[in-house]
């Protein structure tokens, strides 16, 4: 089988080690990456600078991502340079009908995707092959409810043929929001992040114990609690810190959390290494989010054998038991989450923690090569399905 892999710089995290398990399981695999100035950086793949021509180039053509080439899933990787950030300019409608072009060409049995297309890419839902989306966010964040998003997501639901989800907790209510029939819907989900665990682990930033948020700064990713919970944990352990992590703007005054001194900010986008050594030395990783679906960071701190602090949102119950690779607690509750972060901050309870990880989530059917078998298997159910 031959497969068009068609996704964004911000999963490859995810990405990367499941194209690779495809790869030794015998998938012919051509992963494309639509890049553009607005998303050229990532946490596995970045580049320094756009090419000035809209079309789809070698991986190879850029010198920062010759490196990435020797890995099994990524020696037909090809980049869909977008020059322009504006998805309206006519470059990139010019850019989605080459990127079409070469697809139609390929010989492709399947077109997997990940993100709802710009509309400038709209054209490639055409294409006479079978469409598999993957759904990173089965129901949206309610950060993420605007109406051109909200427009694309709703063309990508109509288009599609297959999708695949990956939680079971919200497949119900997506079936309901969408009108999709469950001979449509595969299940699946995330592993661990497992290029995090080939890098050197730098020096810690702090002298002192922290807990660590890190990841985009939303609304709905829950900092606000997190913030008045460590008012109450100071009381009781002073020394205990929170490093909050990542780019965004923040729907609260954190800083005066900051000036009180048990709170820690880095308000700009965190490089693979920094967040390798971030993680590393923490005590452990806190996503006290309001609403959910599955979340990277998780996967992130699992591959480093980092415990997470988690709320009762989404499907984080599906990635976190509740006392076995950490907490969970329910969201919105400062108090909650204060008797949490005390009852974790434990060598012994860490400790107990990180060996479920590694037992857990390195092997058998949490495994990267266990989910690239089924994810085979559905891809022969689609081209079966294709040929009666």
């Amino acid at each position: 089988m031959k497969i068009a892999y068609i996704s964004l710089s911000v999963f490859t995290d995810c990405d990367i080690p499941l194209l690779n398990a495809l790869a030794e399981k015998g998938v012919d695999i051509t992963y494309y990456l639509i890049m553009s100035d607005k998303n050229k950086c990532g946490t596995v793949v970045s580049i320094d600078k756009m090419k000035l021509e809209a079309k789809v180039y070698p991986a190879s053509d850029y010198p920062e991502l010759k490196g990435l080439m020797n890995e099994a899933g990524l020696r037909n990787m090809r980049i869909v340079n977008m020059p322009v950030a504006h998805n309206y300019s006519w470059t990139s409608f010019l850019l989605a009908y080459r990127f079409r072009r070469e697809l139609k060409a390929g010989g492709y049995d399947l077109v997997h995707f990940t993100w709802p297309f710009d509309y400038c890419f709209f054209l490639l839902y055409s294409l006479d092959m079978p469409k598999l989306f993957t759904v990173h966010d089965p129901i949206p964040h309610s950060s993420d409810e605007k109406f051109i998003y909200n427009l694309q997501r709703g063309v990508a639901m109509r288009r599609a043929d297959y999708f695949m989800l990956l939680n079971n907790t919200q497949k119900e209510q997506f079936k309901q929001r969408y009108s999709i029939t469950d001979d449509r819907i595969f299940d699946s989900k995330l592993s661990i992040y497992t290029h995090l665990k080939n890098n050197e682990v730098g020096a810690s930033l702090y002298d002192k114990p922290y807990i660590l948020f890190i990841g985009s700064i939303n609304p709905h990713k829950g900092i606000r609690y997190l913030c008045e919970a460590m008012e109450e944990v100071h009381k009781e352990q002073p020394s205990l810190k929170l490093v909050v992590a990542g780019k965004g703007t923040f729907d609260f005054n954190i800083q005066e959390y900051v000036d009180r001194g048990y709170v820690k900010l880095i308000n700009r986008f965190i490089e693979t290494n920094e967040l390798i050594s971030l993680v590393h030395h923490s005590q452990f990783v806190c996503c006290p989010y309001i609403d959910a679906t599955q979340s990277g960071v998780i996967m992130s701190a699992f591959a480093l054998d980092k415990p997470v602090l988690a709320t009762k949102v989404g499907a984080l119950h599906e990635m976190v038991e509740d006392g076995r690779h950490g907490l969970l607690v329910a969201p919105k509750d400062s108090h909650a989450l204060a008797g949490a972060i005390i009852k974790m901050n434990s060598n012994t309870v860490l400790d107990r923690m990180a060996e479920n990880i590694l037992h857990d989530y390195h092997h058998g059917n949490n495994s990267w090569d266990y989910l690239a078998g089924k994810l085979m298997d559905n891809y022969n159910i689609i081209l079966n399905n294709r040929r009666r």
